[in-house]
């Protein structure tokens, strides 16, 4: 187990497994700055002394038996160490090393006097370091091995590396998969092997935010894993934009495709390189060469309200949304294949659908409702739908990938969570 303090307003004394985890709350009460700390073994104890109230407390390490007592010449501790009967600790202000008697604070001793503060403070001994297994001895971790709970090993990786499948090699962040979370004016690449495994935990993953200098609100992005490239479009730009993350880590970004308008979605064919994209105002589903000499209009009727362009090359389909009219009440999910023929009708019952993408190795669509509040699914022939997940108040966006459905929600105020 691992302990600490924390002072300030609410001053307490915490716990957790040596990995991090399982953190707890030892002791809330009767503290003001407890600025060092002591753990004895032998009594199952954890000693404290509190500048603030000039007083030396321990505690069973179940939480339970507080024991305090006020002694005076506690006045700017720094570090403690316990050993048999016998509490030590230096003194910064007295600059000093001095000990009592851990049971009743009596016989105060200084054993160490000298001009300058003492800072940490250990004392050796050893009954202090029982002789226990290594449960890290036969994990075999490339980098760290942290102690767990129930006396367990468990390989952690330092900052920029990530845990691979058999949970013992540490690889570079840039191998896993990840996420691109998009923001008007930012690019945000999240790693998905560290992602917390079901919903409501705070804060982010492991991520990097990816510069794009003198660009105004985006609109759209693709990503092609094979030559690290980001694909971008934002509002009254006249152009699709090109950001290549080279490994040296030198980011630079060119105008690679011009557009007429507002470009509502697009999407990189991995195999060809080809880039699809929906443009607006007519409304059309466009194609470009990689290198954006060649320009072809795929489809340019029927495409009221299209967005939500979703490619899959392995099936030569590419798949979008339109919405409503006076003849249909509900969103339609459409396909075609990526010539722009075979154009179909795949589902035409959705209210507000998001986020359209394809999972289930390529056999099945799936999009976020936002009037339902629900992810969908539904086979590219149309049949078997099924709702995935339900109840999503506030639902706005939805990804999948990696075994993970990824979706963000708004509050009342607006807020992302």
């Amino acid at each position: 187990m691992l302990y600490w303090s924390e002072v300030g307003k609410q001053p307490r004394l915490m716990e957790a497994t040596m990995d991090g985890r399982r953190q707890r709350v030892l002791l809330a009460q009767g503290l003001g700055w407890p600025t060092a700390l002591a753990l004895d073994l032998p009594t199952s104890r954890l000693f404290w002394l509190d500048e603030k109230l000039s007083s030396v407390g321990s505690i069973h390490l179940d939480g339970t038996d507080v024991k305090v007592l006020q002694l005076r010449w506690v006045q700017s501790p720094f570090a403690a160490a316990v050993c048999e009967g016998q509490l030590y600790w230096s003194e910064g202000k007295a600059w000093s090393v001095q000990q009592v008697d851990k049971a009743t604070g009596k016989n105060r001793t200084v054993l160490l006097k000298r001009h300058g503060q003492p800072h940490g403070l250990q004392v050796m001994h050893p009954a202090l370091r029982l002789a226990t297994p290594d449960p890290c001895t036969a994990r075999g971790c490339s980098h760290l091995c942290l102690l767990s709970s129930r006396h367990a090993g468990q390989c952690r990786c330092p900052v920029g590396l990530t845990l691979a499948a058999d949970e013992t090699t540490c690889l570079p962040l840039h191998t896993s998969a990840f996420a691109l979370l998009v923001s008007p004016a930012a690019v945000t690449q999240v790693y998905l092997k560290d992602m917390p495994p079901t919903a409501g935990a705070q804060g982010l993953p492991p991520h990097r935010a990816l510069p794009l200098a003198k660009v105004g609100r985006l609109t759209a992005v693709d990503y092609t894993v094979k030559d690290k490239s980001l694909y971008f479009a934002e509002v009254g730009g006249n152009s699709i934009g090109l950001l290549r993350l080279k490994d040296s880590g030198r980011l630079s970004w060119k105008r690679v495709v011009a557009v007429e308008s507002t470009v509502v979605s697009l999407a990189v064919d991995w195999l060809s390189g080809n880039l699809y994209w929906i443009e607006g105002q007519p409304t059309s589903i466009r194609v470009a060469t990689a290198g954006g000499q060649w320009t072809l209009v795929l489809l340019s009727e029927g495409l009221r309200g299209a967005a939500w362009l979703a490619l899959c090359p392995r099936a030569s389909t590419m798949c979008f949304i339109t919405a409503a009219g006076s003849r249909r009440p509900g969103a339609t999910v459409e396909c075609a294949a990526m010539d722009g023929s075979g154009r179909r009708v795949v589902w035409n019952r959705a209210h507000s659908p998001a986020g359209l993408t394809f999972g289930g190795a390529s056999t099945r669509l799936y999009w976020a409702d936002r009037e339902r509040g629900a992810i969908g699914s539904v086979e590219l022939d149309g049949s078997h739908f099924r709702l995935v997940r339900e109840g999503l108040h506030g639902l706005r966006l939805f990804a999948i990938g990696d075994g993970f459905l990824l979706w963000s929600t708004t509050t009342n105020n607006g807020e992302a969570i």
